[in-house]
């Protein structure tokens, strides 16, 4: 199953066990792993530096922990960010 059928069909649940079948494994991880990437990375900063825990960085940083949260628990939410 592709992508493009797969979303066309029906909705996605749960995005990131569903991703796996329309994708592999290796195009779930293309397509939603830079989040999960960028998440780690920003969190390992934010942690490590004081200077950089800003009102701002602060409220990115959560803005793409709860996408990714609820692009696990719920799904359609990473479909079409891209």
């Amino acid at each position: 199953i592709s992508y493009t059928r797969e979303t066309n069909i029906f909705n996605l649940e749960r995005d990131f066990t569903s991703q796996v079948y329309s994708l592999g494994w290796v195009g779930m991880l293309l397509f939603i792993g830079p989040y999960v990437v960028i998440m780690l990375y920003a969190l390992i900063k934010w942690l490590m530096n004081k200077q950089l825990r800003t009102y701002l960085i602060s409220s990115m940083f959560l803005s793409i922990a709860f996408m990714l949260l609820a692009a696990f628990l719920s799904g359609n939410v990473m479909d079409f960010l891209t």
